[in-house]
Formats: structure tokens, C-alpha cells, sequence
């Protein structure tokens, strides 16, 4: 039989960790989405049709809701490839085109980021490429 006192060491620092589910090792739980964002821009280059892993390059506006590493928000108006998700069609876009797309980021994933959604703005949609971060 162990002591009293180290019990009462073992038990407590036992029931710290009780609070805190284990990470998921099931491919089929799905990642947590943190952020789901609403962005304007303009494609600079299409994925490769031969290629699935090539991405969507668009320089987009601001990003005020953009969730950096360090649990800050923001991110600065740049060019930037963006991985498209699964069932994203892409056919009638064009290099040039002004585009509203949706981007959900899910840290943690193989892929934190990618465009779910789509559409194209008027030809004559003003975009802000100032920086506001």
C-alpha cells in the first residue's frame, strides 16, 4: 500500500489532465473551422488543370479577420496562393477577373487554409490594395 502523502501527490495530479480531452486520432472527426472569411480580389493565376496540388493565386484586399499564429487578427493586402477546396469549380474564371471569395481557416490541418467559395465582381469592382495593418 502506498503511503498517504503520496497519494494525495499521485491523485491530484492525476485529475489535472481529466479536463482536457485527447486529441482525435480519427481520420473521421472533423477539423474545427475558426474562421470563415468574406474577401475581394483579383486572380493573378489559376491552378494547373493537371495538377490538383498547384493553387489560386489572388491578390486580395485587407484581411481584418484573418487569425495569425499568435491568436492576433489581421493580415495586409498581397498576392497569396490559396489552395481550393474539394468541390470549388473554378470553370469561366479568367486571369484579371475580380472575384468575392470565401476562405475557411482550420489550424491544425494539413491544410490551414483554402477558398470553399467563389464569384466573380463587375470588371469595374474598385479593389483596396491599401493597408490598413
Amino acid at each position: 500500500m502506498l503511503p498517504r502523502t503520496l497519494l494525495a501527490l499521485i491523485i491530484p495530479a492525476a485529475l489535472i489532465g481529466c479536463d482536457r480531452p485527447a486529441p482525435s486520432t480519427n481520420p473521421a472527426v472533423a477539423p474545427v473551422v475558426v474562421a470563415i472569411l468574406t474577401v475581394h480580389g483579383r486572380i493573378e493565376s489559376l491552378p494547373e488543370k493537371d495538377n490538383p496540388a498547384s493553387s489560386l493565386t489572388i491578390y486580395h484586399e485587407d484581411i481584418p479577420g484573418w487569425v495569425r499564429g499568435d491568436g492576433t487578427k489581421g493580415m495586409r493586402s498581397m498576392p497569396m496562393a490559396f489552395p481550393v477546396g474539394a468541390n470549388l469549380n473554378l470553370e469561366g474564371f479568367a486571369i484579371d477577373d475580380n472575384v468575392e471569395f470565401v476562405i475557411e481557416q482550420i489550424p491544425g490541418d494539413p491544410i490551414p487554409y483554402r477558398v470553399v467559395r467563389i464569384r466573380k465582381l463587375a470588371a469595374d469592382h474598385k479593389l483596396d490594395f491599401t493597408h490598413k495593418y
